[in-house]
């Protein structure tokens, strides 16, 4: 059996601040009755400030029995606490559940995956603040704790491709399913790009952790490369990349300047991107944007789903090994999956330019079909 990250409480103090990375700090109301997770939750009871409330097993848990067509709506909550990239997964998971069985849902979770990407992506469904007030739970039909846990098997983390996993064990087809991002025209006006006859490619070089993300090192020699094969460089994600020459006018540094919703209005201008395994891989393919994704500690079957996705991987003998911070378990001074030969700067350059010119023949050949 697992072990339960969430459980009741009822708090008996006037005032009670609960702290957690889900919801940052909230204001819990004395005599009322909470679903919360248990850091928080074991931390309150030990200061004397709640206690724990009988009736977690006895909520209306989502059952597999229930993933069938109704005739009434079935009403559930989802509570999500995954990042932006999985956040694109539950809204096509949601969907589905209301197109093909009639389950409408609302999601309690971090209202920046409420604001920048369900509602972009047309989920309407109800947010709700965590953690939650058990009255809010019981005008439901049902609550699913966690979106994965109907997931079957245990496939290896840096294979999981989550969309895949949702379909098989929510019985619904997501193969072909797509969803529009939307972005508020004000905003997609301010991110409008000057007129250019070059190929505009976005390079994300950050993801989470250092053990993903492009080397600091190797930064400047890829950014380089690519603007001597006459690219135009857009550079975009939350790190302040590492630039020798910073002065060009074919490079340009939006890292850490721009919302969720300024990025997918960037991307949508770009004919190419290449990205980090990272949730940036995931807004550009739900954008349509033909896109390369790099790996260094985890595989391509994570984007097994993704139909504008493809995949150079790093062949180092200890890779994948799945590792999602800054330190190498192997206890070197830094991961070196990103500078072994089989995925150097001149063989990514290479790879680039070879999908650009198969994008741009298969653009032609189409207009003329």
């Amino acid at each position: 059996m697992t072990q339960r990250t969430m459980d009741l409480i009822t708090i008996t103090n006037k005032f009670v601040l609960a702290t957690h990375e889900q919801y940052r700090t909230v204001m819990l109301q004395s005599g009322k009755t909470y679903l919360m997770h248990k850091n928080p939750l074991e931390n309150i009871i030990e200061k004397g400030l709640g206690k724990y409330a009988k009736g977690y097993d006895y909520l209306d848990h989502l059952s597999q029995n229930d993933l069938q067509p109704h005739k009434k709506s079935l009403i559930v909550l989802f509570l999500f606490d995954g990042g932006l990239g999985d956040a694109i997964s539950l809204a096509l998971l949601l969907d589905a559940l209301k197109t093909e069985y009639n389950i409408l849902c609302n999601v309690a979770c971090k209202y920046e995956i409420w604001q920048t990407i369900l509602w972009p992506l047309g989920f309407r469904g109800s947010w709700f603040q965590v953690p939650l007030d058990l009255e809010r739970i019981q005008v439901h039909d049902r609550i699913q704790i966690r979106a994965d846990r109907f997931f079957h098997g245990n496939p290896a983390k840096w294979e999981l491709c989550v969309i895949n996993e949702m379909s098989k064990s929510y019985g619904v087809d997501l193969s072909n399913r797509t969803l529009r991002y939307m972005v508020p025209e004000i905003i997609t006006k301010r991110m409008v790009l000057p007129s250019t006859l070059k190929i505009r490619i976005g390079v994300n070089l950050d993801s989470n952790g250092l053990t993903r993300s492009y080397p600091f090192a190797l930064q400047p020699v890829l950014i380089q490369y690519l603007l001597e094969a006459g690219f135009e460089v857009f550079l975009l994600g939350l790190h302040e990349p590492n630039i020798m020459e910073p002065k060009n006018d074919c490079l340009h540094n939006y890292c850490g300047q721009t919302t969720v919703m300024e990025l997918a209005a960037l991307i949508r201008q770009m004919d190419f991107m290449l990205c980090m395994d990272s949730f940036m891989a995931h807004l550009s393919n739900i954008l349509g944007i033909k896109t390369l994704v790099l790996f260094s500690v985890t595989r391509k079957g994570i984007y097994a789903w993704h139909k504008h996705v493809s995949c150079l991987e790093s062949l180092i003998p200890c890779s994948p090994c799945g590792e999602i911070g800054n330190e190498c378990p192997r206890r070197l001074d830094g991961c070196r999956a990103f500078s072994h030969e089989s995925i150097t700067p001149e063989i990514i350059i290479q790879t680039i330019i070879h999908q650009c010119v198969n994008h741009l023949n298969a653009t032609i050949l189409k207009s003329f079909l």
